[in-house]
Order: C-alpha cells, then structure tokens, then sequence
C-alpha cells in the first residue's frame, strides 16, 4: 500500500511541474490613444536532392481609442517542395474591445 501512495505523489509531483500561467493581456495596455502595426515575413529555401521553400508572413493593426481597442491579427504560411505544395494555410482573427 505503501508503495501506491509513493506512485500517485510521484505522478501528481510530475504533472504540477509542466503548468502554465495565463496572462490577461488586454489590462497591459495602458489606454493611451495610438495606432500599433507590424509586419513580419519570413523565407527559408533549401536547394540540394530537393529545393524546399517555406514562406511565413505575419502581420498586425492595432488601433486603442479612449474606449474602444480593435484588433486584426493575421498570418500566412506556405512550404513546397520541388515546387509541390505540401502546407499552406492563414488566419484573420479580429478583436473589439470597450471599456465601461
């Protein structure tokens, strides 16, 4: 019996150990008026036995107001090979916030 409880303690030790903290992010910002873009891209090319590509393109717009925050996140990615097309996808995430 001894044995089980040290088993289920060792298990429990070992899941606590790998958690993660959730931040909230939108009390961060400090409600100033501004307008906050990015853009990042980022290409990546092998060429040997077989030429791969890989093409990642992320982009950001923020606009805060007074009382109301809009968001517009988005991102595209893309990988081939031999000029085959194994991965592409994106998305367009949109956020508003307003505050009372």
């Amino acid at each position: 019996m001894k044995i089980v409880k040290y088993i289920i303690f060792f298990f429990l030790l070992n899941s606590s150990v790998y958690s993660q903290t959730i931040i909230n992010a939108e009390r961060l910002i400090d409600g100033v008026d501004s307008t906050i873009y990015a853009i990042s891209l980022s290409y990546n090319g092998t060429k040997g036995n077989s030429n791969t590509n890989q093409l990642d393109i992320s982009s950001l717009f923020i606009l805060l107001r007074k009382k109301n925050e809009f968001k517009l996140f988005g991102g595209y990615n893309l990988l081939s090979e031999s000029g085959k097309t194994i991965l592409k996808g994106g998305y367009i995430h949109l956020r508003h916030n307003y505050r009372v």
